[in-house]
């Protein structure tokens, strides 16, 4: 199964200020925004990020007043996504961060979704480095979480049995011992894997304390949570770590946690827990590497390093070894290692 690069859109799903007007002319199913849309995806897909810019700079041009703004707001947020990808693919970080913050602005100024505003807002703020923190009060009994993670190398440590542990995929092992176990998923697996599979969903609500999904349009089954994202959209989003932590804090307050198996993308392979099932992975168990640039460069890979130090501000970090020397990284050497670990230069076809 592989992820390939689709168009961006805003989101006006619960628009406070929506009118019905607004409604009918921003209208991400209409004819017009469609083909818009499926043009713009194959575009890419088929002649890559260089050419797709000079094309859809051409057409950033159009000015008739018979042309609905949304339709030519949506040329530009597109060309600003292609140009930060080509940026990214010619190894030009300092490029490519200027490029994401005037996008960021761009929407801030011309968008009218509540939701593509409040996450250019958050990138914006988490950007600066100056930004205040929030302040994350206990709000139950100090708890105690081990979140065991893609690159995780061995079996969960039953070191850590009193914690309650928490997968990002369901663990093949029938395990003992440990507090809990609690699972997160995200809407792609959820879809592709969980969603009608009965006998699945059965076995998922026997086995585990709790069962969190990151999907925001499926109809879950019952027992299962869904997780509120943190102001998502296609500028940044929060990746799975990221998301358990912020949720964490926002459950519980406080916590101690020992997080295993979270490389920020420094190893070459990067998802060499095989207890992890990845449905992007190729018949030798690895990754395109264009399709893991890609994820990095869609949720933001300095906004999601950024937002984990925040958070680590309020969690008590238990042993993590590994994870504590990447987190303690400077921001500036974190990029430069992740730049020599992985090839952006793929991202030119996507």
């Amino acid at each position: 199964m592989k992820e390939r690069f689709r168009e961006i859109c805003d989101d006006f799903g619960n628009n406070k200020n929506q009118t019905l007007l607004s409604k009918a002319k921003y209208n991400n199913l209409s004819l017009r925004v469609k083909s818009l849309r499926v043009f713009v995806r194959y575009l890419v897909r088929v002649f890559g990020v260089r050419f797709s810019e000079f094309i859809l700079n051409l057409l950033s041009k159009f000015r008739s007043k018979d042309s609905p703004s949304y339709f030519v707001y949506l040329i530009h947020l597109n060309l600003f996504r292609i140009r930060f990808l080509k940026s990214l693919s010619l190894n030009n970080f300092q490029e490519s961060l200027t490029i994401k913050k005037d996008w960021a602005k761009y929407v801030i100024k011309n968008s009218l979704s509540d939701v593509s505003i409040a996450n250019a807002n958050l990138y914006l703020s988490t950007m600066d480095i100056r930004n205040p923190q929030k302040e994350y009060e206990v709000t139950h009994a100090k708890k105690k979480f081990y979140i065991y993670g893609p690159g995780a190398t061995s079996d969960p440590n039953e070191k850590y049995s009193d914690y309650t542990i928490i997968y990002l995929k369901p663990f093949p092992k029938e395990r003992e011992g440990f507090n809990d176990e609690i699972l997160f998923l995200n809407s792609y697996y959820f879809s592709n894997v969980v969603e009608g599979n009965l006998r699945m969903i059965d076995g998922l609500r026997k086995r585990y304390k709790n069962v969190y999904v990151s999907c925001m349009t499926s109809n879950l089954p019952n027992e299962f949570e869904r997780v509120h994202l943190n102001s998502p959209g296609y500028i940044a989003s929060e990746m799975a770590l990221q998301r358990i932590l912020g949720f964490l804090l926002q459950k519980y307050g406080k916590f101690d946690c020992v997080i295993d198996g979270f490389n920020f993308y420094l190893d070459k392979n990067a998802y060499k827990n095989n207890n992890y099932h990845k449905l992007t992975r190729n018949k030798e168990g690895m990754i395109k590497e264009n399709e893991l640039c890609l994820s990095l460069a869609e949720h933001d890979f300095l906004f999601n390093f950024l937002i984990t130090k925040e958070y680590m501000e309020q969690v008590n970090l238990i042993d993590s070894h590994k994870f504590r020397n990447i987190i303690d990284l400077d921001n500036g050497v974190y990029l430069e290692k992740l730049f020599n670990s992985r090839d952006f230069t793929s991202l030119k076809r996507v």
